[in-house]
């Protein structure tokens, strides 16, 4: 019966179906097939012109039990998400809430200036900061050594490498996370707000009272967001420090480039990207989960 209804309705709107076909064509072609590729790979071992090898997770238990430059990598990655993440979504909101005032003047220049960043080219990005950060002739040591403060080594410090990739981050990626607030904060009806002012809560008590928990799912989806991005982080440290030095700054994204590209282990690479997505889709349902209890949770007062 339920076959029935369903070819039923695929003839009914097939002429819909016909037009969103390209899509799903593409995405069979480009995404799906090359997931499922990779994913049968990882179960195999392959050099070079030598047949394929059987070997089931064995790649995976050698990542987990025996390779400790995986487990560096993954570290480096939660620890530029904790580093990088809350400060980065709070100056986010900060600033989208400055910006939804009425009364401010250059609202639209300061939106553009803010978004700038996220629109340009994180290669090019890269390449300014590593101008910025170098040891001896970058701007930000020789602008320390002008106030008389001891130089930095930004990119060859094992301890400072990560808060170099941190800065660039946060640069890059402020301005989007504040569209995305500014849109949540002018879909808040403004006679909440007039409501509020009228019972005399001040400009704090709104918006740790009401913009914050009207909030909610919008902060819900910044942070599900940068999961996802942190954990796919490539460009940034492979342009900034290399991963290094040594491991310092390696994140998983390029120790699968490293693997699959540079040393050839193709196989290998295959288990480094289903790990990674394993690794950001368990926090990712974690957060939808959370911050949709807490949505359920909440009733204003």
């Amino acid at each position: 019966m339920a076959r029935t209804r369903l070819t039923r309705g695929i003839r009914h709107y097939r002429q819909a179906y016909l037009f969103i076909s390209p899509f799903f064509i593409l995405f069979a072609v480009f995404g799906l097939y090359p997931i499922i590729y990779s994913f049968v790979l990882s179960l195999h071992q392959w050099h070079a012109q030598n047949p394929w090898q059987f070997v089931g997770f064995k790649h995976y238990g050698n990542l987990l039990f025996n390779d400790p430059v995986f487990w560096t990598s993954l570290w480096n990655v939660i620890f530029i998400f904790l580093i990088n993440v809350p400060p980065m979504i709070m100056l986010s909101l900060i600033i989208a809430v400055v910006l939804n005032n009425p009364a401010q003047r250059g609202k639209d220049f300061f939106r553009i200036t803010y978004l700038l960043p996220y629109v340009t080219s994180v290669v090019s990005i890269s390449v300014v900061f590593y101008v910025l950060f170098d040891d001896s002739l970058g701007f930000v040591n020789l602008l320390l050594q002008a106030i008389r403060l001891n130089p930095v080594n930004w990119l060859t410090s094992a301890k400072v490498s990560k808060f170099s990739i941190d800065i660039l981050v946060t640069w890059k990626w402020t301005g989007y996370n504040m569209i995305i607030a500014l849109a949540g904060l002018q879909s808040i009806s403004p006679e909440i707000y007039d409501a509020a002012r009228i019972d005399g809560a001040g400009s704090g008590r709104t918006f740790f009272r009401i913009t914050l928990p009207l909030l909610r799912p919008v902060i819900g989806f910044q942070f599900i967001m940068a999961t996802i991005g942190t954990f796919n982080m490539f460009t940034e440290p492979y342009f900034l420090t290399d991963g290094g030095p040594g491991y310092s700054s390696l994140t998983l994204v390029l120790y699968l480039y490293r693997s699959a590209f540079k040393f050839f282990k193709l196989d290998y690479g295959a288990a480094i990207a289903f790990l990674t997505f394993v690794l950001v889709l368990i926090p990712s349902v974690l957060q939808v989960r959370m911050w949709a209890e807490r949505e359920q949770s909440y009733s204003p007062v």
